[in-house]
């Protein structure tokens, strides 16, 4: 999925709107709202592909993430005139690689944003295009790869299947968005939010959970959504 390619489609039609048709769209009656999008999820830090951890009798490789893309919904409703909360889903699916050459593997992301707050530096009742802050962002996050922990540190050996693990952790993050109205209750949104993630956890399958400590990442979420604004009265 070619994420610059929609990032510059969405740019252009914000463009190509008649600049008069701004007087359309006050959003006094549209305070909720839901959105669908088309997310890419990039890591950098210590998911590095070089190292592994040493979880009693098994050794749990760390992976190196290449880029993915998913998808994502979110719900919403604004606050005063400038403001807004949001929650949200979003599904990322890339590949992996690992300090070993022959064990790569398939990654899922689930990103559960607890809370996020938005402000608009224009009155959300103003203005075609909308440009916001994303202040705050909460977010859980939980990494599963497959075939990456080995019982007793075996790792060599071609004819052992690794099993699969997950990598559970928490992030914060503060970010830039975009919004055009297309009519007055649809919008495109574009959004760029880099994240502070951390890992807590890991946990395999049939094994107890391993707490971990100074596993941090830069995570950036860019996601191109479509969002429908509920008329309330």
């Amino acid at each position: 999925m070619n994420m610059k390619k929609y990032f510059f489609t969405a740019g252009l039609v914000c463009v190509l709107l008649p600049p008069d048709c701004a007087a359309q769209f006050d959003l006094g009656d549209y305070r909720q709202n839901l959105e669908i999008s088309a997310n890419s999820i990039i890591f950098a830090g210590s998911y590095n592909g070089d190292s592994y951890f040493n979880a009693g009798n098994e050794a749990i490789l760390v992976p190196k993430m290449k880029p993915g893309a998913g998808l994502g919904i979110e719900y919403g409703f604004g606050i005063g005139s400038n403001g807004g909360i949001d929650f949200a889903y979003r599904f990322n699916a890339s590949d992996y690689t690992t300090m070993y050459e022959d064990i790569s593997g398939k990654a899922t992301v689930h990103a559960v944003k607890l809370l996020g707050l938005k402000y608009y530096f224009n009155p959300l009742a103003d203005k075609r295009v909308k440009l916001y802050w994303y202040i705050f962002d909460w977010t859980l996050t939980f990494c599963h790869f497959n075939r990456i922990a080995y019982t007793d540190g075996i790792v060599d050996d071609k004819d052992v299947k690794g099993r699969s693990a997950n990598f559970n952790g928490m992030a914060f993050g503060s970010g830039l968005g975009l919004q055009c109205m297309l009519a007055k209750n649809l919008a495109i949104d574009l959004r760029v939010l880099p994240e502070f993630q951390f890992v807590t956890d890991l946990k395999t399958k049939g094994m107890k959970r391993h707490e971990v400590e100074k596993f941090h990442n830069l995570m950036l979420i860019n996601t191109l959504g479509i969002r429908y604004y509920f008329k309330e009265r």
